[in-house]
């Protein structure tokens, strides 16, 4: 294996996935190499969820291929689990379980132990909120504890 190859987390290879009348996503192609940031900008309705959902193995492709840790990310119609167990996939609209505290809900998700959960409501900023109830948290606060949710749960 090539020392490229080594080195690339994820690489998406001529992606697409057809629609009835048109296509979602067309020959999508990229790869992101560890510690690479890569961001997925574009119109309302270009493709950009669709293509998210293809990567974690939410979605089945058309057609091309996602490749992650070397290893092919199989679609809902390949693997009795929709969802890759690496990849976390966070929707743009989710809901958090209603009149509970935050640190109730981040509980019932850990898989950490409680420094890594410590590190974790520092990383997302959510260290203050953790005495509130869900519904008392506004939209930015909720998506926060939504990520922290999803990092503690920690996609193995």
């Amino acid at each position: 294996m090539s020392e490229k190859h080594r080195m690339e987390l994820l690489q998406v290879k001529a992606v697409s996935k057809q629609r009835v009348e048109r296509f979602a996503v067309k020959n999508i192609t990229f790869s992101q190499s560890r510690l690479q940031r890569i961001a997925i900008a574009g119109e309302t309705g270009s493709g950009k969820t669709t293509l998210l959902k293809i990567i974690a193995g939410l979605e089945q492709t058309s057609s091309g291929e996602v490749i992650f840790q070397s290893k092919k990310v199989e679609g809902p119609e390949e693997t009795l689990v929709a969802g890759h167990p690496s990849i976390a996939f966070l929707p743009q609209y989710f809901e958090l379980p209603k009149f509970l505290r935050v640190e109730q809900v981040l509980s019932y998700a850990s898989h950490v132990s409680s420094g890594e959960a410590n590190r974790l409501f520092r990383l997302c900023q959510i260290e203050t909120l953790l005495q509130r109830k869900t519904n008392e948290l506004s939209g930015g606060e909720r998506q926060r504890i939504a990520l922290c949710r999803l990092l503690i749960g920690r996609p193995t």
